[in-house]
């Protein structure tokens, strides 16, 4: 048998992970020839449980290049199953690069894209999406998207504009629109305050000038904090 420590670090990576599965009493996943090959702008894990039986893996979201939402099956993926998509669609015109779920109902998705495509699924409805309300003008990429903490019927998205915009469901409008005025936000990240209903952070993923700003909605004239000069991490 080969010594691990003759393979290089990434094989010795490979081993530890190995161990560290069987010490957790746990098995690797083994792959799965049967997923479609999409390539995805974003994925994320929910909750909401797909059939009756109730079944604790949730449901796997991807948001695909060809504007298409794909939902697969967790336990299937795991179990080695053929058939792992459970639906998609294919309603957005461009790439899906925001995805979130809402933390009070967890069959509600939103998914943002080009040309300021927003919709609102409903897993339970998976053919007929929703729009939060018209088109924000001019059209821009939505690069992330994101659910209120505390209201549940509120919603933020946010282009690389640095342009964020708060829509409010119940009226089917945008309520509150920030923006970086002073045009050095590539807006790539959005968070809500998980305790406060009226703030929220951008972040540029911009390594020339990287920023962190802090807004409250009740101040929305300019951001309440900004984080800047810092330097992007490196592992």
């Amino acid at each position: 048998t080969q010594d691990p420590a003759a393979e290089g670090p990434r094989q010795q990576d490979e081993v530890k992970g190995s161990r560290s599965y069987s010490h957790a009493g746990m098995e690797p996943c083994p792959e799965s020839p049967h997923l479609p090959s999409n390539r995805y702008h974003k994925l994320i894990w929910g909750p909401y449980k797909m059939d009756s039986k109730g079944d604790v893996s949730g449901v796997l979201i991807a948001g695909g290049e060809n504007g298409n939402i794909i939902l697969y099956d967790p336990s299937k993926i795991i179990a080695g199953d053929k058939e792992v998509v459970i639906a998609q669609n294919d309603k957005h015109t461009g790439p899906v690069r925001a995805l979130d779920v809402n933390i009070f109902q967890t069959n509600l998705v939103a998914s943002g894209a080009n040309e300021s495509e927003i919709y609102i699924w409903d897993l339970n409805n998976f053919a007929t999406p929703m729009t939060p309300g018209a088109k924000t003008q001019p059209p821009e990429d939505i690069s992330c998207i994101a659910w209120n903490r505390q209201v549940q019927h509120i919603l933020a998205s946010a282009s690389p504009s640095g342009r964020a915009t708060v829509w409010d469901l119940r009226k089917n409008e945008p309520i509150i629109k920030v923006s970086d005025h002073s045009n050095r936000m590539h807006c790539s990240g959005l968070a809500w305050h998980p305790d406060v209903a009226t703030q929220m952070v951008l972040a540029s993923e911009d390594d020339r000038l990287p920023v962190i700003q802090m807004w409250d909605l009740r101040f929305a004239s300019s951001p309440l904090r900004v984080l800047e000069n810092h330097a992007r991490y490196r592992a």
